[in-house]
């Protein structure tokens, strides 16, 4: 509020009014999350509020509490179902320990309205990446195939790009990295095919394949340019070009 001092100084001297808020999340999205029987987790509830001191509260599918026999808080060991904590230590170890995890916060001006969710399912093989594109990159012979990530099954994942020769089915090359992002010098023999398979992969093994057969990969000179994919049923994909090429 501006006092009679601040306005005699000018309007720039009077301090902006403070805005109290209750908790919220930081992260609006429910967050998707994969353990194994045994595996602890990690839950951070981040939330944004006006005063920041707050108190956290827990649920597990939209009871009141928790299992102790599964949860871990992280205020210490023997601590109690409704410790107030903003962090969790969490370990499924029976099919039901799967489910919905919620955190509230509350501070002097309330309780959160809507809850952080986690959802947490038994870790899986990864999703097959998406989005792939191939393009050959400033020149003939020099490759860059682009995927975005999916879901990482709820374990660490990396990615595995071969290049199969056709039609054998040989594997001529392995590339991992940790990002599906793959540029690579290719010149293939005369007048023979390939096709770029990419996976995901984490310690569950690996997903299904995105499987790309184009011009670009053959014994053949190249069109510029890029194409993009459209996913086909069972996880696969083809890519042609529909122009003519230089033979």
């Amino acid at each position: 509020m501006c006092t009679p001092k601040c306005l005699a100084l000018g309007p720039d001297s009077c301090p902006s009014p403070v805005v109290a808020d209750a908790p919220r999340c930081k992260e609006e999205r429910d967050q998707l999350l994969g353990a194994v029987k045994g595996e602890r987790i990690t839950l951070h509830c981040d939330l944004d509020a006006n005063p920041a001191e707050m108190s956290y509260h827990w649920t597990f599918n939209h009871s009141g509490s928790l299992p102790d026999t599964v949860r871990h808080p992280a205020a210490g060991a023997g601590a109690s179902p409704s410790s107030s904590s903003p962090v969790l230590y969490y370990t499924p170890t029976l099919d039901q320990d799967y489910g919905t995890l919620a955190c509230y916060g509350t501070n002097s001006v309330g309780r959160q309205t809507r809850p952080c969710v986690f959802q947490v399912a038994a870790a899986v093989r990864p999703f097959s990446p998406a989005n792939c594109t191939l393009s050959n990159v400033t020149h003939a012979g020099f490759l860059r195939i682009e995927c975005v990530e999916g879901f990482d099954g709820g374990l660490p994942q990396w990615f595995l790009l071969q290049m199969v020769e056709l039609p054998g089915m040989q594997v001529r090359h392995n590339v991992t990295l940790s990002k599906p992002v793959f540029e690579l010098s290719w010149a293939p023999a005369s007048g023979v095919s390939y096709q770029a398979r990419v996976f995901a992969v984490n310690n569950k093994g690996l997903s299904d394949a995105v499987v790309i057969e184009d011009a670009l990969l053959s014994g053949i000179t190249p069109v510029t340019g890029e194409s993009r994919h459209r996913p086909t049923a069972g996880g696969t994909l083809s890519l042609y070009y529909t122009g003519k090429t230089n033979v």
